[in-house]
């Protein structure tokens, strides 16, 4: 027997199916009348600190996204979590913090070391006896002691020309 289309049937009593997923089909039909059963709210009220922002109707849809700063993630039970994703900063030594911009302190006394890069630098307050070490290309090429000697690996020149250009 071919399948038969039916668009308009009416009927008084009881409709029961007997073949495909029959079972399951009329479990459902014995709950009764399924509209609204779904969809039990006309509207709510999407409200943010107390503000009413929109009215979501039925059927409606709200979609929560991260933005900056903030992190929006699902989990099991339908939970929404949100989240800041914000950094905390903190100046370091010779570093001074403003909301987030960083600046160099102008009182350096607190650093023991300032340079170019870690094979060019001066190295301060060396074993706290307050010497000075100065590297250049990774080698330690000079020491100036507390007392104010000054000890140099290599030539000292005096009355150099390479300050008049």
């Amino acid at each position: 027997m071919a399948n038969k289309v039916i668009t308009d049937l009416e009927v008084e009593g009881t409709v029961t199916a007997t073949s495909g997923n029959s079972t399951n089909w009329n479990t459902a039909y014995s709950w009764g009348d399924h509209d609204g059963l779904y969809d039990n709210y006309s509207s709510f009220n999407l409200k943010t600190n107390g503000t009413q922002r929109t009215t979501v109707t039925s059927g409606g849809t709200v979609d929560i996204t991260a933005g900056t700063n903030v992190g929006v993630a699902y989990g099991a039970g339908g939970v929404v979590t949100l989240s800041s994703t914000d950094t905390t900063y903190s100046a370091g030594t010779g570093l001074d913090l403003s909301g987030t911009t960083f600046s160099v302190e102008s009182d350096l006394r607190d650093v023991s070391y300032i340079g170019k890069d870690s094979n060019n630098y001066i190295q301060f307050n060396v074993d706290g006896n307050g010497d000075m070490d100065f590297y250049a290309a990774g080698d330690w090429v000079a020491r100036l002691q507390n007392d104010g000697a000054l000890h140099v690996k290599g030539d000292i020149v005096a009355f150099s020309d390479i300050f008049n250009p």
